[in-house]
């Protein structure tokens, strides 16, 4: 999108991409405000009643068919795009938003079992 071009609308996803979670923390979204219904394996959260324990690949057209049953869909329009994958594994890297201080105490455990 530009500013001559495209519908003026954007989703913004906090909890998966740096880029949007500086724009929404910027605009004074609070950390409590993101929600990350993916979890770890690409699923998402048995908390959801529509698409739980499905992989966001799985699903993509179940999302997209709820939206068109609600009227909530404008239009869609499926195209081919790049995604990052892992250099080594070859697969898709989904990013997902984790708390610091998670990664911070698992690393100090690390380095303190091996001292």
């Amino acid at each position: 999108m530009t500013a001559d071009s495209g519908t003026g609308i954007v989703h913004s996803a906090p909890a998966y991409g740096i880029e949007d979670f500086i724009s929404c923390k910027a605009h004074g979204m609070k950390d409590d405000d993101i929600i990350s219904p993916v979890m770890g394996d690409g699923r998402y959260a048995s908390s959801l009643p529509l698409f739980a324990g499905l992989t966001i690949w799985e699903a993509s057209k179940p999302i997209c068919a709820k939206l068109e049953e609600v009227g909530s869909l404008f239009k869609l329009v499926m195209f081919d795009h790049s995604y990052m994958h892992c250099w080594r594994h070859k697969t898709p890297i989904i990013y997902r938003r984790i708390a610091r201080q998670r990664c911070r105490d698992t690393a100090e455990k690390m380095v303190g079992a091996c001292a």
